[in-house]
């Protein structure tokens, strides 16, 4: 039991990241799991000719089933609900216009157990400054506010939108955010419209 399940637990999945996953696809991994662990040991011990008390194996089962829902299922459940009370959030830099800063803002709004709090947020436009969002942090400015406000502060992830057809602005851009080392992530305009 210990060689098969030292071999099919690291391949289940059930240890990435799910912040942003359904915690119905986490329980179809843990169940999925559990039932080839369940198939691998009989299957093992009726090659090898050994034989199964039916008793342990069936409390060691349930127990494994029980252990594996609350520690993948009930324990993100709880991290989720922790996230809501704005405990285990993500700091977010965004770059964008208004229109998809307003969308995704929304949409984070909307779905608080992400544990995502948009704290800054820079426009291509200039205009923008002088939009207010209530929800929102102001607008603090263009690219060279950005990269000022970079070099003294730090955010958990920054995320970018709108690009544009500028490639030479748009190179500039990441290479500004790769040395940061933060992690980016890019969230297409009609990607944005989808929220």
């Amino acid at each position: 039991i210990l060689i098969i399940t030292s071999l099919l637990l690291p391949r289940s999945g059930i240890y990435k990241s799910f912040r942003s996953s359904s915690l119905f696809d986490l329980t179809k991994r843990v169940l999925t799991f559990w039932s080839i662990l369940n198939f691998s040991v009989i299957t093992m011990a009726f090659v090898s000719n050994i034989s199964i008390d039916r008793e342990p194996f069936g409390l060691w089962s349930i127990s494994s089933l029980l252990i594996l829902v609350f520690h993948h299922v009930v324990i993100r459940k709880l991290i989720r609900f922790l996230r809501v009370k704005g405990i285990n959030t993500r700091n977010i830099l965004y770059w964008g216009n208004y229109e998809t800063v307003q969308l995704f803002a929304n949409d984070i709004y909307k779905n608080k157990w992400l544990g995502m709090n948009l704290t800054v947020w820079f426009s291509p436009n200039e205009d923008d400054l002088n939009k207010k969002i209530s929800f929102l942090p102001n607008c603090l400015g263009g690219f060279y506010e950005m990269e000022k406000w970079l070099k003294r502060n730090k955010v958990d992830l920054i995320i970018f939108s709108n690009l544009g057809e500028n490639k030479i602005f748009t190179r500039k851009l990441l290479a500004l955010f790769g040395d940061t080392s933060i992690p980016i992530a890019y969230a297409p305009e009609w990607g944005n419209k989808t929220m």
